[in-house]
């Protein structure tokens, strides 16, 4: 039946999460959130977030499937944690809550922005309509969480420069309405100026894995732009 099903899916999401999980987290040199200090800009908090997954020596293959499991397995095993907590039994809450709440912490472990906002947003979308409640002005407190994350990110990334209360919440929500709105532009800009002025279109050469496939050496693209 539906039920039984539902709760072999999620063992198995659980499993395929927790042995990802527990990879990253043995083959990691450190975690960027907790690896935060007076001392610690935003460009070492990038540099942080690239040490810790796209620069970690470890296959491709890999890599691929840490990222898979964070941006589509954990969503799903958390709002199907949701979905069903209701009928679950209690080892079974625990279990499953247990498994989402270290997936949440896995997800938000590198400091990407966009993972956990769309954790947060597949969460709260979900619990909206499992509670029935539809749309209301909830949403927009809704929408402040999912924004929180960032502009704690971007917080913590300014005590370094000893700014006054007013000056660090005008360059905290300065930096978080530029990542938003100017530097997605910026980069969509400068692809325009390099392709295909400066480089030819790579068909593919820039995609991990399928440069393999098509065998073409890999082009680093976001370290040349």
């Amino acid at each position: 039946n539906l039920d039984q099903f539902s709760n072999i899916f999620m063992i198995v999401l659980s499993i395929f999460s927790l042995s990802i999980i527990i990879y990253y987290f043995r083959m990691t040199p450190f975690i960027p959130l907790l690896s935060f200090s007076d001392s610690s800009d935003n460009t070492l908090v990038t540099q942080m977030r690239e040490d810790s997954l796209k620069n970690l020596d470890i296959p491709n293959a890999f890599k691929y499937l840490i990222a898979w499991c964070r941006d589509f397995v954990l969503p799903i095993l958390v709002s199907s944690t949701l979905i069903f907590f209701k009928k679950m039994k209690l080892l079974s809450r625990l279990f499953f809550v247990s498994v989402s709440l270290l997936g949440i912490f896995f997800v938000a472990s590198t400091t990407e922005k966009a993972p956990v906002a769309i954790l947060i947003a597949i969460s709260i979308l979900t619990f909206s309509i499992v509670s029935n409640n539809g749309f209301s002005y909830k949403f927009i407190f809704y929408g402040f969480l999912v924004a929180l994350f960032p502009l704690s990110i971007y917080a913590l990334g300014t005590l370094h420069l000893n700014l006054t209360f007013d000056e660090f919440i005008f360059t905290t929500f300065n930096n978080f309405y530029n990542r938003l709105l100017y530097v997605p532009s910026r980069v969509a800009m400068i692809h325009f100026e390099v392709f295909p002025q400066q480089v030819n279109f790579l068909n593919g050469s820039s995609i991990s894995g399928l440069n393999n496939i098509i065998g073409v050496e890999f082009f680093n693209l976001p370290n040349y732009l």
